[in-house]
């Protein structure tokens, strides 16, 4: 398991990714990050207008 936090610009666009939680394999920590930078979301809102934001991920990876 792997665990990152993600900061999100206004318009939903990732800015930083960061490992909170390692694997303890660099490679999966690496594809956790790879992951996340490719992710998109919708935009957080206050008072309807967007917002700078930030998210949690956890990403589990079962090696066969």
């Amino acid at each position: 398991m792997v665990g990152v936090r993600i900061v999100l610009a206004a318009n939903g666009s990732v800015r930083q990714v960061e490992l909170t939680q390692s694997s303890g394999s660099r490679l999966l920590d690496e594809a956790a990050l790879t992951a996340a930078r490719a992710s998109s979301f919708a935009p957080a809102s206050r008072n309807r207008a967007p917002v700078d934001s930030e998210a949690v991920a956890t990403y589990r990876f079962e090696l066969r």
